[in-house]
């Protein structure tokens, strides 16, 4: 399979960057899901801060806010080559940075928020560039395919990455699997690593195409008025693409928050269930986005979206009413199908219907009301029954995808059954 997805993007000069990028990302995004996945374990299992954590990470997502505004300007304005450099020279200059400070528990419990708020303030304006980058490069029929190989190269890594940490990390757990000359890795050798694959992979991106600035991107150009403009005027494309956040949001807040707090109530803090669950996500999440270019022939982007908010449903309930350390990696599994293929169908959806010039701002938009929600939802989640009995975390998660899946419902029924399974997707404007 990546042999085939290497023929098929070095064919072109085009395609040769777009696989550069794809592997750059590949190459850092393992340390990456090392890190993401470490940080909320030890702060929530080893520390023992999960009211703390959980109180750090809505603080976190509400500063998150002011900087999207700014990112999607910065998306809109400038080559998103550039914004791939500087990002990973930043990214990696801060992992070197704690990799070399955090000597100390102390130091460690100072610096792990930092390091995972450093990396979560990029993805706000990493994701919306490489979409608009790739949705630059490539013509509308290969979005789809394109969107679906950038999902199977983050969850290879992760998925790799969530392995690594179940080894390193919990060294001890595994002692009877593993040599016992291998030690437990602290957090410390864990942000040296990410540090180290930010800046190869910033070699591997130095070589791709320049891409062009919008001519109508003018700095006085760039305000929301065109943004709020393409809302109003295309209001169900957009309440599709808002609907189809329900599920993003969910994933995230049981990704940093909740699983760390399931974990720890009814596995003892167990790094090796906790990164084998990421594991499980990853493999779920690639055999969703290998698989969905083919099903695109078959269904419209509508019920392929309705479809897969409806396993990552399935998955949410299904941790919450079968308790073990085996349910719940299968329901993280399930979480990881329907959450990529969400993904997938999703962005090539407003890919297909947001004009270039605009990309950033609207994607920035999304990111904005997703944001509310998941401050929204992590102030419920502070509550004791769902600290002290997490499995109402996960059913309450559930029952939030279940209501996306509802909007999206609501709004395939402007269009005729036709339309609806159409494999060619209609302008819903």
């Amino acid at each position: 399979m990546l042999i085939h997805l290497g023929h098929a993007l070095v064919t072109s000069h085009m395609g040769a960057s777009t696989f550069k990028l794809l592997f750059a990302l590949f190459i850092s995004g393992i340390a990456q899901g090392m890190t993401l996945v470490a940080i909320p374990w030890y702060m929530t299992s080893h520390l023992e801060l999960t009211k703390e954590w959980s109180f750090f990470y809505i603080g976190m997502t509400a500063l998150v806010i002011p900087w999207t505004f700014i990112a999607g300007r910065i998306v809109d304005r400038f080559p998103k080559k550039y914004i791939f450099i500087i990002e990973n020279i930043l990214a990696g200059g801060m992992l070197l940075w704690a990799s070399f400070y955090a000597e100390q528990e102390p130091q460690v419990a100072f610096v792990a928020p930092m390091v995972f708020a450093w990396n979560y303030f990029f993805f706000n304006i990493h994701y919306p560039a490489l979409y608009a980058y790739i949705q630059a490069l490539h013509s509308h029929d290969q979005h789809m395919n394109v969107v679906s190989w950038i999902e199977v190269q983050g969850q290879i890594s992760n998925m790799l990455g969530g392995g690594l940490a179940a080894i390193l990390l919990g060294a001890g757990e595994l002692s009877e699997l593993i040599p016992a000359s291998l030690e437990a890795w602290t957090l410390k050798d864990v942000f040296f690593l990410d540090g180290v694959t930010y800046f190869v992979a910033l070699f591997l991106i130095t070589g791709i195409e320049q891409d062009r600035a919008h001519p109508e991107n003018t700095k006085e150009a760039l305000n929301f008025l065109p943004v709020l403009n393409f809302v109003r005027t295309h209001r169900y494309v957009f309440l599709i693409g808002f609907f189809s956040y329900f599920v993003f949001a969910a994933t995230l807040v049981e990704g940093f928050y909740g699983s760390a707090v399931y974990n720890d109530v009814y596995f003892e803090g167990s790094a090796v269930t906790y990164s084998l669950a990421g594991v499980a996500f990853g493999v779920g999440a690639l055999l969703s986005g290998s698989s969905l270019p083919r099903l695109k022939t078959y269904i419209s982007i509508r019920v392929g979206l309705l479809v897969m908010m409806s396993i990552a449903a399935l998955g949410f309930v299904f941790g919450a009413l079968w308790i073990s350390p085996m349910a719940y990696i299968g329901a993280i599994f399930l979480v990881g199908i329907g959450n990529a293929g969400t993904r997938v169908f999703r962005t090539t959806f407003l890919m297909e219907h947001v004009p270039n010039h605009i990309f950033g701002r609207v994607a920035n938009i999304y990111t904005i009301l997703n944001l509310l929600l998941r401050i929204t939802l992590l102030g419920i989640f502070t509550i004791d029954i769902f600290t002290s009995q997490p499995l109402f975390l996960f059913l309450f998660l559930g029952f939030i995808c279940f209501i996306g899946a509802l909007g999206i419902i609501r709004f395939m029924f402007r269009t005729t059954i036709n339309e609806i399974f159409s494999p060619k997707d209609v302008t819903v404007s």
